[in-house]
């Protein structure tokens, strides 16, 4: 990718992306801004490993929608990055051994979809916030995997929710 670009940028729908490594890293200039980037419709990313981005490692903007299925990832967030980005998400988004470490590991910004990560899922911030909630207008949250932060890191933040909308950590 070209210095501080997208590795790789979302149709409309229905994409699948499947078992491969991003390295936002050429070795020369600035490293890939975004790992994984764009609005979409039932997207399925599984099996990944995503590595030194700038920006976000996955970055849905404000566009998922329909199912959208992550499935064993590994997203190795930098200092000031965010392993997850999804804003007005809408539909259901099920996450199945996802695990973030780094700067801001999983950030929700309006929307009401119904997420749900399980028990073998995982977030670990060292310098940002870990899990980020902010003005959801319904939906629900659910995380039952564990969710850690270093010492220059919070831990939870969720604000500003404008509907009903049920959040859950349980693990």
């Amino acid at each position: 990718t070209a210095d501080g670009a997208n590795a790789i940028t979302l149709g409309a729908s229905g994409n699948i992306i499947d078992g491969f490594t991003i390295d936002g890293n050429d070795g020369a200039g600035a490293n890939a801004a975004i790992g994984i980037s764009g609005g979409t419709a039932n997207a399925t990313i599984r099996n990944m490993t995503i590595r030194n981005v700038t920006a976000a490692d996955i970055d849905f903007g404000s566009g998922a929608t329909g199912t959208t299925t992550l499935t064993n990832l590994t997203l190795n967030a930098g200092a000031t990055t965010t392993g997850i980005k999804f804003g007005a998400a809408t539909g259901t988004v099920t996450a199945t051994n996802v695990d973030t470490t780094g700067g801001s590991g999983l950030s929700v910004f309006g929307g009401n979809a119904a997420f749900s990560f399980d028990s073998t899922s995982s977030v670990s911030s060292v310098a940002g916030t870990a899990v980020r909630i902010v003005n959801r207008s319904g939906g629900s949250f659910g995380f039952a995997g564990t969710v850690t932060s270093g010492v220059a890191a919070s831990g939870i933040f969720i604000s500003a929710g404008l509907g009903l909308d049920t959040i859950g950590f349980t693990g």
